[in-house]
């Protein structure tokens, strides 16, 4: 759980900084994202990258097991 916190923190950050220096850039980015229907309603990602689901795995499975 805190790997996952922190993954997401990290992307944040990353992202923030990202879009400060590219206004342009980032505004144009989500527009498409949005019409190529890749973001929800709230510009959100509707796919998470491969690492993250498998982490998501790994701590459902161990809840199971606790």
């Amino acid at each position: 759980m805190k790997a996952i916190k922190t993954y997401k923190d990290d992307v944040k950050a990353t992202q923030t900084s990202w879009i400060q220096s590219n206004k342009k850039a980032a505004c144009l980015s989500r527009q498409l994202i949005q019409s190529l229907g890749l973001a929800n309603k709230r510009g959100l990602p509707v796919n998470e990258p491969p690492q993250m689901e498998t982490w998501r795995k790994r701590l459902a499975n161990l809840k199971k097991k606790l």
